[in-house]
């Protein structure tokens, strides 16, 4: 036989090896990313939000402060808003600490208007309501409503009829009508318009006051009510028997007086009804908010019989409402109502 070889490949070698297919590489870097994002996430929301116990801060303004027992508390703006309030809550307690809750409880109606009688004569009217004799450092004083005998007359029989408590006193402000009586509270207005950037009436009445008190006996008793949005006592909340030693305070009590904010002229009357004196003297330029219908009725209707109230009101030039509420206060509640103009 002939001897050759052959070249051609065996069975085996005649199947090709098919190769294993592979995923695209853009698929295995989408899933490792996704992977890496999972247990991201997982490790993110495993972490704990601030303190064991504690709040959860905010990008708000924080405060910490470390207390006695060396324990930080934080503050932020709504520890702030919650605190003002409190604050707002505790002064209007305070305003109505004094009030009775029958001042409290007048139905919102505005009566009408009651036309007073008086003389219908204008000469006999500017005659009556003009008084040169009222000065205060030579300047006139308007009192457009004057006590007569009569009044003085039933005061004093009022006062007799409360009880014997030796002879009554008399006291006269700014050369007004005198109010008799046996316990005597004066109102004085401390807001700003009250300074020495306004009206300076503070130092005006500082005086006056002193003048007055010098003519009281001891058995008489006083107290000062300087008042804004809240008030300030002489001495106490208490009337004060009118002794040399009582009298003395008044220049130390003014010499500390501030004048400055709003004005609440009810919640200064109501404290001065709550010492039950026979006599209320009001002291102001009469700056908003006034007294209202309503309000004077509920002061009439809690003063009753008990006290007379006076209003001595202050302001530059002439009187330009002659029917200012403090002179309605003061004709509804057995009182005078003089006018003083602090111009110079």
């Amino acid at each position: 036989m002939p001897l050759f070889v052959s070249t051609s490949p065996s069975r085996a070698d005649d199947q090709l090896v098919t190769p294993r297919r592979r995923l695209p590489a853009w698929m295995l870097s989408l899933c490792f990313h996704l992977i890496l994002l999972l247990i991201l996430a997982a490790f993110i929301r495993a972490q704990p939000r601030g303190l064991p116990g504690g709040r959860e801060r905010t990008g708000e303004i924080v405060i910490a402060q470390v207390n006695a027992q060396q324990e930080v508390e934080y503050f932020d703006e709504a520890d702030a808003e919650q605190q003002d309030a409190e604050n707002a809550t505790e002064a209007a307690d305070a305003r109505l600490e004094d009030w009775k809750p029958e001042a409290l409880s007048e139905p919102s109606v505005e009566l009408p208007r009651i036309d007073l009688p008086g003389p219908s004569d204008p000469a006999l009217a500017t005659k009556m309501t003009d008084s040169p004799r009222l000065t205060i450092s030579g300047r006139p004083v308007v009192s457009p409503s004057r006590i007569t005998a009569e009044q003085l007359a039933a005061e004093r029989a009022r006062l007799k009829s409360r009880g014997p408590s030796g002879p009554p006193g008399e006291v006269a402000l700014f050369g007004s009508a005198a109010a008799v009586g046996h316990s005597f509270v004066f109102v004085i207005d401390r807001s700003k318009s009250m300074g020495g950037d306004g009206l300076n009436a503070l130092a005006a009445a500082e005086r006056e006051l002193a003048r007055a008190l010098e003519k009281l006996e001891p058995h008489h008793k006083f107290q000062i009510i300087a008042y804004h949005h809240r008030r300030v006592y002489l001495a106490g909340r208490q009337l004060v028997r009118a002794t040399p030693e009582n009298r003395r305070l008044v220049r130390q009590f003014f010499g500390g007086l501030a004048s400055f904010g709003g004005t609440d002229h009810k919640a200064a009357l109501n404290a001065a009804l709550n010492l039950e004196p026979d006599v209320i003297f009001l002291l102001t330029d009469g700056g908003a908010p006034e007294l209202n219908a309503v309000d004077l009725r509920s002061l009439r209707k809690r003063i009753g019989n008990q006290a007379s109230v006076h209003c001595i009101q202050f302001g530059f030039g002439p009187l330009q409402d002659d029917n200012a509420f403090m002179r309605r206060l003061a004709l509804q509640n057995r009182g005078a109502f003089g006018y003083v103009n602090m111009s110079p």
